[in-house]
């Protein structure tokens, strides 16, 4: 009986499968931080549109409670800031807040963050008058004009008034802020 062994090994089988693990892990690696970047694009489209309900939310408010106030028979020409109007408006509709002039009509005041002070905007509250966000939204109105051309009726409160309705919010990140505006038009009878 003969053993038949070879004088020298290569060691290509060897150098082969090193080569074929090591092109195994760049894929690996490559498919994984693939996913973590896929999770973090998710993670920030659901964000943004968590802000965005936000937003809607609070615009949709804003709408109600001038529409409320329509409804009691009274109009409102706004005030200087929000404190000073739902003050004034407190008889008729809670946490109501007209401004006089569309302060956010030009871009430089609109692009700055107004809906952080007091001043400018009010909290949502929501319907049942608890907010279910983590980061409260809030919004404004602010008086636009009247289309009532008749001076004795504009004198009585009554006529048809356009506000602009605008509502802020950010997502739980706080890095991506969410503004909705809308036109709304109320008629007092």
């Amino acid at each position: 009986m003969s053993t038949h062994l070879p004088s020298k090994q290569q060691g290509a089988a060897l150098l082969v499968a090193l080569v074929m693990l090591l092109l195994i892990t760049l894929l690996a690696t490559s498919s994984l931080r693939d996913s973590t970047l896929q999770n973090r694009m998710s993670g920030s489209v659901a964000e943004r549109q968590h802000a965005a309900n936000a937003a809607e939310s609070a615009l949709r408010e804003g709408e109600r409670r001038l529409q409320a106030l329509a409804n009691t028979g009274v109009s409102s020409q706004g005030a200087a800031d929000c404190s000073a109007s739902i003050g004034a408006l407190a008889g008729s509709v809670g946490n109501l807040c007209v401004l006089s002039t569309d302060r956010f009509a030009t871009s430089t005041v609109a692009g700055t963050d107004w809906w952080t002070a007091a001043t400018y905007a009010t909290d949502y509250l929501g319907s049942d008058g608890a907010s279910s966000f983590n980061s409260t939204p809030r919004w404004n109105a602010a008086y636009i004009g009247t289309s009532t051309t008749d001076l004795e009726t504009l004198q009585q409160g009554k006529g048809t008034y356009f506000y602009r309705v605008s509502a802020a919010a950010r997502a739980d990140g706080k890095r991506f802020p969410v503004v909705r505006q809308s036109v709304y038009r109320i008629t007092v009878q």
